[in-house]
């Protein structure tokens, strides 16, 4: 018969072998890291010749200025900024920007004191905060169709067009900034 003492202590080395193991294979995994953002930085050293600057995201732009930068980019123009390679944050930013405004129309049915957030938000986001713009008739209109949204109206017709309209809406967004539709499928998805 096995003592406590001995199921004890061999529960205790498996779970310090386990520790020990995840430690090795998180280290393993930021060495396979470090080695691929490498091999990625001396492939495009030789490749780019220029000296390359120290990348500042959105290139300094903040707000309508860089809105504007991307919708421009979208209708074709050179991408004067490089702001291409800051494309994937900036449609985040554009996502948590119209998912704000959508959550303030919600929450200003239960509260009296809230009005529309301003044009342009200043958001917090993993890399800092940004200044992020929308015009002003689709920001008010997104913050319109959260309102509906947070009705509780027993009707979900009414419900289903407000979801299809913000839908619509954010994919004319998306298109005017060179985004996809998956634009609307992430910023809808708590709201369905």
């Amino acid at each position: 018969m096995i003592s406590t003492f001995s199921l004890t202590l061999l529960v205790l080395l498996i779970g310090v072998s386990l520790l020990i193991l995840i430690v090795y294979l998180i280290g393993r995994v930021h060495e396979l890291e470090l080695k691929t953002t490498n091999a990625f930085a001396s492939s495009s050293n030789v490749a780019n010749t220029k000296p390359q600057k120290p990348h500042k995201i959105f290139s300094g732009l903040r707000g309508q200025q860089l809105w504007d930068q991307y919708v421009n980019l979208a209708g074709g123009r050179e991408d004067e900024y490089d702001l291409l390679q800051d494309q994937d944050r900036f449609f985040a930013l554009t996502e948590l920007h119209l998912r704000t405004l959508l959550k303030a129309g919600l929450r200003s049915q239960s509260d009296t004191t809230s009005s529309i957030p301003p044009n342009p938000l200043n958001l917090t986001t993993l890399r800092g905060e940004f200044e992020s713009y929308l015009p002003t008739s689709q920001a008010a209109r997104i913050y319109t169709i959260g309102q509906s949204l947070g009705t509780n109206d027993s009707e979900s017709d009414t419900r289903s067009s407000a979801v299809s309209e913000a839908r619509d809406l954010i994919d004319q967004i998306a298109m005017a900034i060179g985004a996809d539709r998956s634009l609307a499928d992430n910023v809808m998805f708590a709201f369905e």
